[in-house]
């Protein structure tokens, strides 16, 4: 595998991912089959061609794949590490909490911070460790948007000790995105409370779009008995529903 060139690092800058994956194997053919072809790309000095290179590592899997990534963490670059942390939760690699951790509390940049929470909780792992990481952060981060995914990612682990702090946390929020993320956490956990209050604040921005979405995240997540009470709550929640939520709740409660 060659070094990469000025030639490689203009067409990353001008192309998408796709595009420039397609570019390289045209002009190296075959040859980047395995995470480890990518290892002078993801060394580049160029940032675009180390990030496409990052994104390319996740897509392939693999061995290697997961320390590359975990690598990734500390780039310089922020838009690097955001896709290093994606990249890891995607590939469910256990062995990158520890870093992942560690970008969560120290990390500058705040959607490298948003990355690294949703990864947590992709990973799966409600260790008192990823537990008390992701609790401080929705209680202390700077951004409302790190908070609002350490509260979903919290629903999504459904450790038991947890609900309590999403309902504490509820109480004192007044971020209208991070309630949001605290109502689907909880109703991950079977708050039909939460679900409902949840469903009324998407239906006064008429956002159907939004409420389709949330049923569908909520079919994915939760067993049939509490589906069916989630679906009770929206008719309660929202009388005067839009045809495109009329025809979700049918195709999501249709017995095949």
């Amino acid at each position: 595998m060659s070094t990469p060139n000025e030639t490689v690092r203009s067409a990353a800058r001008s192309m998408s991912l796709d595009e420039w994956k397609e570019w390289l194997r045209q002009s190296e053919p075959s040859r980047i089959t395995l995470p480890g072809d990518l290892s002078p790309y993801l060394k580049d000095p160029d940032p675009d061609v180390r990030d496409y290179a990052v994104q390319w590592v996740a897509e392939l899997g693999g061995n290697g794949a997961g320390q590359a990534l975990v690598d990734g963490l500390n780039d310089p670059s922020e838009f690097v590490r955001w896709d290093a942390a994606q990249g890891l939760g995607l590939l469910r690699f256990a062995p990158a909490v520890p870093a992942l951790l560690l970008v969560l509390r120290d990390d500058h940049d705040s959607m490298v911070r948003v990355c690294a929470v949703e990864a947590l909780g992709e990973l799966g792992f409600a260790s008192p460790e990823v537990i008390g990481a992701l609790t401080q952060a929705l209680q202390r981060d700077r951004s409302a948007l790190v908070k609002a995914y350490a509260a979903e990612s919290l629903g999504r682990l459904s450790a038991a000790q947890t609900a309590s702090v999403l309902r504490e946390r509820l109480l004192q929020e007044r971020s209208p995105r991070v309630r949001a993320s605290l109502l689907t956490a909880l109703s991950l956990f079977g708050d039909l409370s939460a679900l409902r209050r949840l469903m009324r604040m998407i239906d006064r921005v008429r956002d159907s779009t939004a409420m389709c979405g949330m049923l569908q995240y909520l079919s994915t997540k939760l067993d049939s008995a509490n589906f069916c009470a989630a679906h009770d709550a929206v008719l309660r929640a929202s009388p005067n529903r839009h045809p495109q939520l009329e025809k979700c709740l049918a195709e999501l409660t249709t017995v095949e």
